[in-house]
């Protein structure tokens, strides 16, 4: 390896600094075939060699957004082999249901692995990288970012912020010249900036002087000074390049494309071997033995000699259990040369080997389903690709992966009208199909996309008059309203109120209960308390008469604070407490609890009771998965008392970490304004007019409710 010490000290003593307690991201860039691949491999053995513990998770690229959690699910499954399982699942601590989701051949209580929130899975796999790390400093390597899917791109910045004193380096490489202006990884790369404890190391190309290093270690002897010019101005110094010119270069000619430079070996082999080469193209970045195996249906002498030649060739290399291209330029090269038939034909020997392991059990189902769905699509068997994605949806959703759950229901509908008898397949008719598409699009943070679908839900249901019966209307008339909230938008407790029309009092039913409930909720967020008093009273009567609990539960949660804000301060802290008493030890309802009772002790001038009943909910909020959404707003309600006892200090570093965490909308909106009144009470009024401005840029445009817009106010009143 040349040319890349500089690269190398910067990866040390990132490593050095994680060592000390020091917590470090490093990401890694540059283009297609500079060598971060090479450096990171060198580094991390050096790493092992000086006492660190080393896990590689490779992101997984199916035509589109990378397969969920892909490289962090390969890394966790190389921890548990170098640590063994039972180890594992100690690290992991209460976090191992969480990571059941992802590793679902880890042991777990009977069945398939329940589902999870995505913030347990981020809580538990930041936990466990904590605890691993407390042995010995802990390197995660992340390779290809740029095809990482949105859960993974959300878990790494949570990770990267909530690790704080853990021994751990994470160091992340992606593609400079895949970045495109819209890329979604552009965005994280930019958030990342902003954290003190992240760096970005770039890889550039080499110089002359360092091809002609190169070709001297390749060739074991110095080249002629006119072979180096030639080659470094036809490979304009990238490593890849350099190294397959090296062997062409005979001093008169060299191939005229790029892509016929990655093709030049591929075509010297047998054609045996290279059937086995564009096969392997269409499976992924890396193919099973196993699966390759199945799917080429050859003598398996046939199938080792094919390989072993391209092997040899230096055309593909062995990893693990598998095979995978010696560069992904190659694979790229090789698959866009299959002819159309090929290209289809293949995808569909694919698709149809997945599903038969499936059948037998064989690899993890959740993969293994997304894989198929993706290659019948690419073979064009709608029926097929229809069946497999609305499967692999359901799958994905059960592990809080919702970005891949909508891009697999998205795909189905994409297909609906090229499929017949798509509702009989489906089991559920289109309306049905929008309104989980649009449930995934919320859960993965696309809320504008979930309103769109929301609304030609209903445009539809409404169209279809009878045939969709009203508990469903109301069902995504409620939706939207949630949405609107969401976006800040006005009508949402108006839309609340005529989904709760459409279903009859008489007798009380489960759908009632929550959809009063939530209007309730609305009413309380928009200050009519009074109205919100005497509803929250009958919406816990309709739900303990329904048996729905969770329900009843969350009826006097808002209850509570409506009562206090209403004047009936003792009624309120005790329905607040028939909450708690309520929740019992379920952890997720406690937070709930939480967040409304320190918030009625606020309001009521017991400081000390509110920040003491926040920081509860606050560690509550960790151990469920909720750190980054209700556990920052408990933060907001923790250092909000602390102003008014003059604990500033404390203060300040509760807001700090709870916008380090990156929260949601409308936590942020709560401890920026926080941040502006210290600011004030310390006498910082230009910081204060700065923090005000932002919390008004913020909410421009948008209609959050008295919570949050008269503090604004007053906040921006006083800067």
């Amino acid at each position: 390896m040349v040319g890349r010490d500089e690269q190398l000290g910067g990866l040390r003593s990132a490593l050095a600094s994680a060592a000390g307690g020091v917590p470090v991201t490093v990401v890694l860039g540059g283009e297609a075939g500079v060598g971060k691949t090479r450096l990171v491999t060198e580094f991390a053995a050096e790493a092992e060699r000086d006492g660190a513990r080393v896990v590689v998770g490779q992101c997984v690229n199916l035509g589109g957004d990378g397969l969920a959690y892909a490289p962090i699910t390969g890394a966790l499954r190389e921890l548990a082999a170098q640590l063994g399982t039972d180890a594992l699942l100690s690290a992991a601590g209460p976090g191992r249901a969480a990571l059941a989701g992802l590793l679902p051949e880890l042991p777990h209580d009977g069945g398939q692995p329940a589902a999870t929130s995505q913030g347990r899975v981020f809580e538990a796999v930041t936990g466990l990288l904590e605890q691993v790390a407390a042995e010995r400093p802990l390197v995660l390597v992340l390779e290809d970012l740029h095809w990482a899917d949105r859960a993974t791109r959300q878990l790494l910045g949570f990770a990267v912020r909530a690790l704080g004193s853990a021994r751990v380096l994470v160091v992340g490489t992606y593609r400079s010249d895949e970045l495109s202006r819209d890329h979604p990884l552009r965005r994280l790369l930019a958030e990342l900036e902003r954290v003190r404890t992240v760096h970005r190391i770039d890889v550039p190309r080499l110089t002359e002087r360092e091809v002609a290093e190169q070709l001297t270690a390749l060739a074991g002897q110095r080249p002629p000074a006119d072979a180096v010019r030639r080659i470094h101005a036809r490979s304009e110094g990238v490593p890849f390049f350099v190294e397959q010119l090296a062997d062409l270069d005979d001093g008169t000619t060299l191939p005229e494309s790029l892509r016929d430079l990655l093709l030049v070996r591929v075509e010297q082999l047998s054609e045996e071997s290279q059937r086995l080469v564009r096969l392997l193209a269409v499976g992924n970045d890396r193919v099973e033995h196993d699966l390759l195996a199945a799917v080429a249906a050859v003598d398996p002498d046939a199938l080792d000699r094919g390989m072993r030649e391209a092997v040899s060739a230096n055309v593909l290399r062995v990893d693990g259990d598998g095979y995978a291209f010696r560069h992904a330029l190659v694979r790229e090269a090789v698959h866009d040369d299959l002819l159309p038939g090929e290209h289809a034909r293949l995808h569909a020997l694919y698709a149809a080997t997945l599903e038969r392991r499936l059948a037998s059990g064989a690899g993890p189902r959740r993969a293994v389903t997304a894989e198929a769905a993706h290659h019948w699509f690419c073979a064009h068997e709608h029926e097929k690709s229809f069946a497999a994605s609305l499967r692999a949806a359901a799958e994905a959703r059960s592990l809080a992966a919702y970005d891949e759950a909508q891009r697999n229901f998205e795909r189905a509908l994409e297909l609906w009208d090229q499929v017949p008898e798509a509702a009989q397949e489906a089991g559920f008719d289109h309306v049905e199909l929008l309104a989980r598409t649009a449930s995934a699009a919320n859960n993965a943070g696309e809320v504008d996309r979930a309103r769109a679908l929301v609304d030609a839900a209903l445009t539809e249901a409404r169209a279809a008059g009878d045939a969709v019966e009203p508990g469903r209307v109301a069902r995504l008339i409620g939706f939207r309203a949630t949405l609107l909230s969401e976006l800040g938008l006005p009508g949402a407790t108006d839309e609340m109120r005529r989904a709760l029309e459409l279903i009859p009092d008489d007798p009380p039913t489960p759908r009632r209960a929550r959809l009063l409930q939530k209007y309730v909720s609305r009413l309380m967020m928009d200050g009519r308390h009074a109205e919100a008093v005497a509803l929250g009273r009958e919406a816990a009567a309709v739900a303990r008469a329904a048996g729905e609990p969770e329900t009843e539960f969350r009826a006097y949660v808002v209850l509570g604070p409506s009562l206090v804000h209403a004047g009936q301060v003792d009624e309120g802290l005790e329905a607040l407490r028939t909450a708690q008493r309520l929740a019992g030890d379920r952890p997720e309802w406690l937070v709930a609890f939480h967040i409304n009772m320190s918030d009625s002790l606020h309001l009521l001038g017991r400081y000390a009771e509110a920040a003491e009943v926040a920081r509860e909910g606050i560690d509550g909020a960790r151990s469920v998965g909720l750190a980054r959404t209700l556990g920052t707003m408990l933060t907001g309600n923790a250092a909000e008392p602390l102003l008014a006892l003059g604990r500033w200090d404390k203060a300040e570093r509760l807001i700090a970490r709870g916008l380090e965490l990156d929260p949601p909308g409308r936590h942020v909106w709560q401890l920026t304004g926080l941040r502006s009144w210290l600011a004030l009470w310390r006498g910082d009024v230009e910081a204060a007019s700065r923090s005000a401005d932002e919390v008004r840029e913020r909410l421009a445009g948008r209609a959050p409710g008295p919570q949050y817009s008269l503090p604004a106010a007053r906040a921006a009143a006083e800067a």
